[in-house]
């Protein structure tokens, strides 16, 4: 059996490798398998194949290699066809051999029987380490430049006297990067007529020269210079510090490579990265100015949480900057960013705060001690500032210092924790260290950083369904983990994220964002593929039951909105029911019959009732079926929905609640009416066809043949 080797010993083994005369080329060439897409027409899955598999070296990985490759100097010959398969294979397997070395369990505890304490392997420092070094990428690499450009915008001037460039400039430099590089693979011929890498060398088509990218930019030379330079890896630079994968990387600063007149860029999401993170050291070095630097991190967080959800919501329900105070004079504590709609609130708390050097060593006193800084500290604010809002004796008042008014009456608050920066391994850091509270109103949190809202408020544009997905995080909180959050979100967009009351634990793997992949790409990069992935999102478009969803999209209808929840949690196999069943119950209103029917669920249900009569009446009469439902059902609530059988939106929405107690007089009615139509029964009724002497669905009141019919 093969003795496994310790990372020092791995790592003595790259260097070597790394340090071979001609690796720069083996480098190229690695970086262009593993970081390129070959597409013949539009994105689809098996595109992706290679993404997700066990022997693509992630974005660390190809910056570990390049960054013990600039431990030497750098010997630029190109190997022989032979010794540059043989170098690739190397490659591969000691990249093996390194991820093989921390999953090191010696000493550890076993259970009975040989069964591995989980809990103890979870917490080890190999584990940890293992966890944050391999963790899956922490972003886009459109959002590194998009976010960026957000996030230095208060800084652009410092930025230019310092530097030589604005941030503008480095955004169109960087987008052009990517442009030059991307069209030099295109036009290989080889690559373009089959879509397949030759073991060769790639280097040519990922260097460039400062004046090309000036052309491509338009941006003046000495300005793409000054930003070349500012993120280049140049002759006079050593990265001799770098001996194990937790020591800093300067690759990971300075991630273009300078030689002579040529720069180099092996990977472009790396420039984007270093584009977002940089900056913050640079302030760092000046004392003077870091006061201002840091309260301006502090305000592109909440500005951008308040720009985006103010989008969803709407500006009238959403909050930025409020003080709490028990008395005019004593203050509690300050949300960031407040949502109400509905009778929910989501309460944001913003962080910028990173993992420090010490702790991605994976040494636990300083990882404990920045989690507790940066995502505890927050989840305790947002919990103080949760029991205060529902106080209603807790004064609230703006950024101005005025006293304001808010909607009490709240029935779920959804804490979120929102950091500017990656967090690495940030799901199971939180599952593991994470001391949370209960509380009957107040969810467990939802934590995730400035790139997993972006994704989220890009694709979940409606109230209802970014409300949704946020109440099924903080309830399956601990109970679904991924290398990142949009694994999991992405399951949820083709799925719906529903666990079963016994589920212990939902482990993703990271091929479960294909399509979420796909589509971002359509979107931000103008490839051809499915700019919106199959599922939730597309399932329901021009349904009855999907219009009916969308107009319950309103923040001062309580009732439709906690209705429109319970209906997004369904399956798409009861929801297709649904739609059907409304289709049919609207068509019989259009003919002069009532219709509806009901649907029972745990201690509560659903009555759908359709007719264009007077709103009043009709809603009186809709509240009588809903009453002898509940009590047929036995129970404690019941909802009731007001549908136009036209447009098929909500006319009016009632919630009633109280106690199931014994009746006389509506046993009496039950036992003397028929019974109201069920789901069940309604579904052996709509498959129907409109007959040509039918009132029209478009609710002109004329025959169907004297219509619309063709």
């Amino acid at each position: 059996m093969k003795q496994r080797k310790n990372e020092s010993e791995v790592f003595s083994d790259l260097i070597r490798l790394c340090s071979s005369n001609g690796f720069i080329h083996i480098l190229s060439y690695i970086t262009a398998r593993d970081c390129l897409i070959f597409s013949q027409g539009e994105l689809d899955t098996p595109d992706f194949g290679h993404w997700y598999s066990n022997n693509k070296l992630l974005r660390t990985e190809i910056s570990t290699l390049q960054g013990l490759m600039l431990k030497t100097i750098i010997k630029c010959d190109v190997p022989e066809e032979v010794k540059f398969i043989d170098m690739i294979n190397s490659v591969d397997l000691l990249m093996q051999d390194l991820h093989d070395s921390m999953l090191s369990y010696d000493g550890l505890a076993f259970k009975n029987h040989g069964i591995p304490d989980f809990n103890k392997i979870l917490l080890a420092k190999n584990s940890i380490k293992e966890s944050i070094f391999y963790g899956s990428e922490s972003a886009y690499p459109h959002q590194f430049l998009d976010l960026g450009v957000k996030k230095y915008q208060y800084d652009s001037a410092w930025i230019e006297a310092n530097k030589g460039f604005s941030i503008c400039d480095a955004k169109k430099i960087i987008d052009s990067l990517q442009y030059i590089i991307i069209n030099n693979f295109n036009s290989i011929e080889e690559l373009s007529n089959e879509g397949k890498l030759t073991t060769t060398s790639y280097l040519k088509p990922q260097s460039f020269t400062a004046e090309q990218v000036s052309l491509r930019s338009k941006v003046e030379v000495d300005n793409v210079i000054a930003f070349l330079n500012t993120f280049s890896f140049g002759i006079n630079d050593t990265n001799n510090e770098f001996n194990e994968t937790s020591d800093f990387n300067r690759v990971n600063e300075l991630p273009i490579l300078k030689i002579e007149d040529q720069y180099t860029l092996f990977q472009s999401a790396s420039l984007s990265q270093a584009f977002y993170e940089n900056p913050t050291f640079w302030f760092l070095a000046d004392k003077s100015y870091l006061p201002t630097a840091t309260k301006n991190r502090g305000l592109f967080t909440e500005e951008f949480a308040y720009e985006r959800l103010a989008v969803i919501f709407g500006k009238e329900n959403v909050f930025i900057n409020l003080d709490l105070y028990k008395t005019y004079s004593k203050r509690i504590c300050e949300i960031d960013v407040l949502i109400l709609f509905g009778s929910k609130a989501i309460i944001l708390q913003a962080k910028s705060k990173a993992l420090t050097i010490k702790a991605r060593k994976g040494d636990k006193e300083t990882l404990d001690s920045d989690f507790s800084k940066a995502i505890q500290s927050a989840y305790d604010q947002a919990f103080l500032c949760s029991e205060a809002i529902l106080n209603p004796r807790t004064i609230v008042k703006n950024c101005d210092g005025k006293e304001i008014n808010l909607e009490r009456n709240i029935s779920e608050i959804y804490p979120v924790i929102l950091l500017s920066e990656h967090f690495p391994s940030l799901l199971y850091q939180t599952a593991n260290k994470l001391v949370t509270q209960k509380h009957e109103i107040i969810n467990p949190p939802f934590i995730m950083d400035v790139f997993t809202l972006d994704i989220l408020t890009e694709f979940l544009t409606s109230p209802l369904y970014l409300i949704s997905y946020i109440d099924r995080r903080c309830k399956t909180f601990g109970l679904v983990t991924a290398g990142h959050e949009l694994t999991i979100f992405s399951f949820h967009l083709k799925y719906n994220l529903w666990l079963q009351d016994d589920l212990s634990m939902l482990m993703l793997h990271d091929d479960v964002s294909v399509n979420l992949e796909i589509a971002v790409l359509s979107r931000t990069q103008y490839a051809d593929g499915l700019r919106t992935p199959e599922g939730i999102l597309t399932n329901l478009v021009g349904t009855s039951i999907g219009k009916l969803i969308n107009s319950m999209n309103c923040a001062d209808n309580r009732v439709a909105v906690e209705l429109g929840l319970i209906l997004l949690k369904m399956s798409e196999k009861h929801l297709n029911h649904l739609s059907d069943s409304i289709d049919y119950i609207a068509y019989k209103a259009l003919q002069n019959t009532t219709s509806d029917f009901s649907i029972g669920m745990k201690d509560t249900g659903i009555t759908f009732h359709a007719n264009n009569d007077n709103l009043e009446v009709a809603s009186l009469r809709l509240e009588n079926h809903m009453i002898k439902k509940k009590y047929e059902q036995k129970a404690s609530s019941w909802f009731g929905v007001l549908i136009s059988p036209v447009s098929q939106k909500v006319r009016r929405a009632h919630y009633v609640e109280s106690e199931w107690q014994y009746s006389q007089e509506l046993e009496d009615i039950l036992e003397s009416k028929p019974k109201q139509s069920d789901l069940g029964q309604i579904k052996k009724k709509v498959k129907f066809k409109m007959g040509r002497n039918d009132k029209c669905s478009c609710g002109s009141g004329k025959k169907h043949k004297k219509c619309c019919a063709p």
